[in-house]
């Protein structure tokens, strides 16, 4: 459904330029779930964003359907923004502050010409299906939780019916028990919808609950990709473990992760290693470079 392969993408200016994605491939299936796993800065949310077409790689390719992005008609392009949405990290940021939520949820219907007559449906319908009541589309980001306003960006996402949601940390901004409801929200919208995930997090528990399979990231390489259950059995990669290991303390007064973090650092690839296939869509790459 959305397939990028080879990957690279670069930020900075003249000599300082760093390589945040080396050569990374990823395919996502119709009707699947997939996790992007790793720590802050392994380079999730950025192929997220290439994958999208919302910034362009250095190199690589990215296919929508078996299109690449870069050949799609301005139809085409159109069509794509429709099918593929991207829920972002932070809702305060990502919201208009200048919109009312109805204001919000109407503007997609009206880029994508709806029919005046069915946007405000469409718009109940969707606010019912994230659990907000109808007083909310008078009311502005500022006035809203910040659970509130996660179950709006989500309606934002899925006000156009897409086939596939890109999600990054959507319940990293929240409290414990919102990120709950917000998971389960999430869980019963692809069940409901029949609708494909990208799901972008660094929380290993967020992934084991929301996602089919894994692709565990580091510096701009994926190092481990496979079904959920069996990576998180057993895991192959030293990375893998080690941010499986970080979950929990392993000894009583310990803090979490702490023994990961003591742990020697890990080598540094300079480009996407060849990922071998140990069991049946289980690969992992070698231990070092």
């Amino acid at each position: 459904m959305l397939e990028a392969e080879g990957i690279v993408k670069e930020f900075g200016a003249g000599g300082r330029r760093v390589r945040a994605l080396k050569g990374v491939s990823l395919c996502v299936r119709e009707g699947e779930s997939v996790g992007l796993v790793g720590e802050t800065g392994s380079g999730k949310t950025t192929l997220a964003k290439v994958m999208m077409g919302l910034i362009r790689p250095e190199g690589g390719s990215v296919r929508a359907r078996g299109t690449p992005l870069e050949s799609l008609t301005a139809a085409g392009r159109r069509r794509f923004r429709r099918e593929f949405q991207m829920v972002f990290q932070q809702p305060l940021a990502s919201l208009d502050p200048n919109f009312t939520v109805e204001q919000t949820l109407a503007e997609p219907l009206a880029v994508h010409a709806f029919p005046g007559d069915e946007r405000q449906g469409r718009i109940r319908r969707t606010l019912e299906a994230v659990g907000l009541l109808p007083e909310v589309l008078e009311k502005w980001p500022a006035q809203l939780s910040g659970g509130q306003r996660q179950r709006v960006a989500i309606a934002r996402g899925l006000i156009l019916d897409p086939a596939l949601l890109v999600l990054d940390e959507p319940v990293s901004a929240l409290d414990l028990s919102v990120q709950a409801q917000v998971l389960h929200l999430l869980a019963g919208l692809r069940r409901g919808r029949g609708l494909t995930y990208l799901l972008v997090a660094h929380d290993m528990g967020v992934v084991e609950f929301l996602c089919d399979r894994v692709a565990v990231m580091y510096h701009g390489v994926v190092l481990e990709e496979g079904p959920v259950g069996e990576v998180w059995r057993g895991p192959l990669h030293p990375y893998t473990r080690r941010l499986l290991e970080a979950r929990l303390p392993l000894e009583p007064g310990r803090g979490v992760g702490e023994a990961a973090a003591e742990a020697p650092p890990l080598p540094v690839w300079d480009r996407q290693p060849p990922l071998e296939e140990v069991r049946p869509g289980h690969r992992v790459a070698p231990a070092g470079p």
